[in-house]
C-alpha cells in the first residue's frame, strides 16, 4: 500500500468516527425529547432552609430514612438523618453564636424550624436555663411542611468573657420529646473586672483574728484613659484599695476583710467610680462567711415515733474558735433521756461524768476542737408534746450558752397488734329506678 492509499484511508476512518459520534449525540436529545418528566434521572437534592428533608425514591412512607447523625439532647437540624412516625421537627439552626460585643447590647436570635413530619406539631414548652434568657411568644402549633419561628433574648449587661446560654424545648414529636438550643459567644466589658469578685470563703480559727486580702485586676478596654474618681465600701468589714499597673489601662485592686467580722454571711459592694462614661462605675462584689463561734450540729432534732427498743441520737459540737473550750453543766429537761460529752478516741481526752445527766470535758493539750454529744433514749420513749431540751455552757464569751431542742415527730405509728380504725363511709341510698308519683284521685 503506498502513502497516498494509506493518507485516503487515514481521512476515511477520522471521518467514520465523527459521523458515529454525531449519529450518538442526535439519538440522545431526541430520547431526551421523548422522555416524560417523570422518567428523567433524579439529581441528589440540597434541602432548603425551612423545607423538609428530600425522601427515598423508593420508600413509600414520605420519610427520610438513616442513622440520625444529631447529638444527644441537641435539636435535630437541617442535615439531620431522622425519621419522624407523626409530627416532626427540624431546626435551620439549633446554635446560634451572636460573635463578639460589648456588655449590655441586647441579643436577639429567631430560632426557625419546620414540621417535616405527617401530624401537627405542638411546641408545648420553651424553657430558658437562667433569668438572663427570655424566650417571646412562639409558634406552637406547626401544621405538617410548615414552618415555625422561636424567638430568644439575651441580656448580657453582667456578662464578661465567653458566654454559652441553653434553651430547653419540650414537643409533642416522639423523636423529639426534649431538645436543646444553645446561644453563644463573647462579651467584654468597657472595663473588666478579673476576677469578678472578693470571695474569702468562710473564715474559722486563725483566720478570723486577722486581717486577709484578696487582689483583682481591672483593666480598662476603651481608648480613652481610665481615670479613678472614688472608691467607695458601705460595709466597714471590707476595705478597697486601687493602684495604677499601667496608668490610664491597668489598675491592681486590693481588698481587705478587717476583723473583727459579725457572725454570718457578711457581703459588700465596693464602687468604684470612673471617668468613662460608657461605664461611670465598678461594682466589686466581696462577701465572706463567719460561722458562729461554736455551733450545733442539729441545733434542732427531731425524734422518731415511740420505739420499742432503746435508741442512740448525736448531735457534733462544732468549735471554729481556733482554741480549745470547755464545756460545763450539761443538762437535759427531760429526766429519761441520759446525755454524755465525749471526745473522739484519737484526741486522748477522757470526759469527766459527774451524773448521767451531767458532765464536763477537761480538753487539755488536746489540738481536737470538735466533740459529740450522745443522746439516750429507752425503750418505747415518747417525747414530751411540747419537746426537750439540752443545755450547756461553754467559756467562749460569745457562745456562753448553747440549747439542742428536740422536737417529737408528728407522725405516730399503730401500735402493733392494734386493730385499724375503720373509715367511716356515709351510706348510701339504693339506686333503683325512680318511681312514678301518683295522681291523687277525686273524690
Amino acid at each position: 500500500m503506498n502513502a497516498r492509499t494509506q493518507s485516503s484511508l487515514r481521512m476515511w476512518t477520522i471521518g467514520l468516527a465523527a459521523a458515529i459520534a454525531a449519529i450518538g449525540l442526535t439519538a440522545h436529545a431526541a430520547l431526551a425529547q421523548t422522555l416524560a418528566p417523570g422518567d428523567q434521572p433524579e439529581q441528589p437534592r440540597q434541602p432548603r432552609i425551612g423545607q423538609p428533608l428530600p425522601t427515598n425514591p423508593e420508600d413509600d412512607d414520605g420519610h427520610a430514612h438513616g442513622l440520625s447523625t444529631a447529638k444527644v439532647g441537641a435539636a435535630p437540624g437541617i442535615g439531620d438523618q431522622i425519621t419522624f412516625a407523626g409530627p416532626g421537627v427540624l431546626f435551620d439552626t439549633p446554635s446560634y453564636n451572636f460573635g463578639r460585643l460589648q456588655a449590655g447590647a441586647p441579643v436577639r436570635h429567631d430560632f426557625w424550624f419546620h414540621n417535616p413530619g405527617t401530624e401537627p406539631l405542638v411546641i408545648e414548652n420553651v424553657k430558658p436555663g437562667c433569668g438572663c434568657t427570655t424566650a417571646g411568644s412562639w409558634d406552637r402549633e406547626i401544621l405538617p411542611g410548615e414552618t415555625g419561628r422561636i424567638p430568644i433574648s439575651l441580656s448580657t449587661q453582667k456578662f464578661s468573657g465567653k458566654v454559652s446560654k441553653t434553651i430547653n424545648i419540650q414537643t409533642n414529636a416522639k423523636e423529639a420529646k426534649t431538645m436543646i438550643l444553645r446561644i453563644e459567644g463573647e462579651v467584654w466589658q468597657p472595663v473588666q473586672l478579673a476576677p469578678t469578685s472578693a470571695v474569702f470563703g468562710t473564715l474559722t480559727g486563725d483566720l478570723a483574728s486577722k486581717p486577709m486580702t484578696k487582689e483583682l485586676t481591672l483593666t480598662n478596654n476603651m481608648d480613652t484613659p481610665l481615670e479613678i474618681k472614688s472608691v467607695n465600701s458601705p460595709n466597714p468589714v471590707f476595705r478597697a484599695e486601687i493602684t495604677p499597673i499601667e496608668p490610664g489601662k491597668k489598675f491592681k485592686v486590693i481588698v481587705t476583710a478587717l476583723p473583727p467580722i459579725p457572725s454570718g454571711s457578711v457581703t459588700a459592694q465596693i464602687k468604684v467610680a470612673t471617668n468613662l462614661p460608657q461605664m461611670p462605675e465598678v461594682v466589686v462584689p466581696a462577701s465572706a462567711y463567719m460561722p458562729a463561734p461554736v455551733q450545733l450540729r442539729p441545733q434542732r432534732l427531731p425524734l422518731p415515733p415511740a420505739s420499742p427498743n432503746a435508741y442512740e441520737r448525736q448531735v457534733q459540737i462544732k468549735n471554729n474558735t481556733g482554741k480549745a473550750i470547755t464545756i460545763s453543766d450539761l443538762k437535759c429537761t427531760d429526766p429519761s433521756v441520759t446525755v454524755e460529752l465525749v471526745a473522739p478516741p484519737e484526741t486522748g481526752v477522757t470526759p469527766k461524768a459527774e451524773t448521767a445527766r451531767v458532765a464536763t470535758l477537761s480538753p487539755g493539750a488536746t489540738s481536737k476542737l470538735d466533740y459529740i454529744l450522745k443522746l439516750k433514749f429507752p425503750a418505747n420513749y415518747q417525747a414530751p408534746p411540747t419537746g426537750a431540751q439540752v443545755t450547756m455552757r461553754t467559756d467562749v464569751q460569745s457562745a456562753e450558752s448553747l440549747t439542742v431542742h428536740m422536737q417529737p415527730s408528728a407522725i405516730r405509728p399503730r401500735t402493733p397488734g392494734a386493730p385499724l380504725t375503720p373509715r367511716i363511709v356515709q351510706p348510701t341510698q339504693p339506686q333503683g329506678p325512680t318511681p312514678e308519683p301518683t295522681t291523687p284521685t277525686k273524690q
